[in-house]
């Protein structure tokens, strides 16, 4: 794993350290596939949760983040996410203040959706019977 260096941020046009808790722990390569993907949506990517000491999972190795998308519906959000190729894993969180996304790096494919605010949630397949659940909590499912 390389994590970003002070002279990496540079090149990353459109994050910066700040967005970050503990930017120098995230993952070179992962940041670069986040820059990646916001220039291929062209809409800005708030970052909600990124790095977090401790955790044993994708984002205490600063491969994950916790974010929103704006101008754009959680479900196109999740499609682009998906589509994009840059991401393992990636979930969905409806019931977050600003409804979101989990994306990461892990190697293999994998996706999930939360509609509970239950702590902790209760994770299920990211199918046809996720997306009715959104139409029922109402959540936003507009074109892209």
């Amino acid at each position: 794993m390389t994590t970003m260096q002070d002279s990496d941020w540079d090149a990353i046009e459109f994050f910066k350290p700040e967005e970050f808790n503990q930017p120098n722990k995230m993952e070179y390569h992962f940041i670069n596939r986040l820059d990646q993907f916001r220039k291929m949506i062209g809409k800005p990517i708030i970052i909600h949760s990124s790095y977090r000491e401790g955790d044993p999972k994708s984002h205490g190795r600063g491969e994950a983040v916790d974010v929103h998308i704006k101008g754009i519906s959680l479900l196109c959000a999740y499609v682009l996410a998906s589509e994009s190729g840059l991401f393992g894993g990636i979930g969905v969180y409806p019931n977050w203040n600003n409804p979101g996304l989990h994306l990461d790096m892990r190697p293999q494919k994998a996706r999930w959706g939360s509609y509970s605010k239950a702590s902790p949630t209760v994770q299920v397949p990211f199918d046809s019977e996720f997306i009715k659940c959104l139409d029922k909590l109402g959540v936003e499912n507009g074109p892209c």
